[in-house]
């Protein structure tokens, strides 16, 4: 699982399929919705100031894209 971080924005959606197109799971860590991410990735909407918020985001995974 690889989170990412600022993920619904241009650079992050990008990052996101690519991460799928290569059959890996991914989790983002955003301000923003992203109401039609696939199906496949999980959408944690909070700040990464958010000490619970990003110690949740972080559990299984192992490695961080920070956009």
């Amino acid at each position: 699982m690889i989170l990412v971080t600022g993920g619904t924005g241009f650079v992050g959606r990008h990052v996101v399929h690519a991460l799928l197109a290569q059959g890996r799971a991914a989790r983002i860590l955003d301000l923003r919705p992203w109401p039609d991410a696939p199906r496949a990735v999980e959408v944690l909407q909070a700040s990464i100031r958010n000490q619970t918020a990003l110690k949740l985001a972080l559990r299984g995974v192992t490695g961080v894209m920070h956009l």
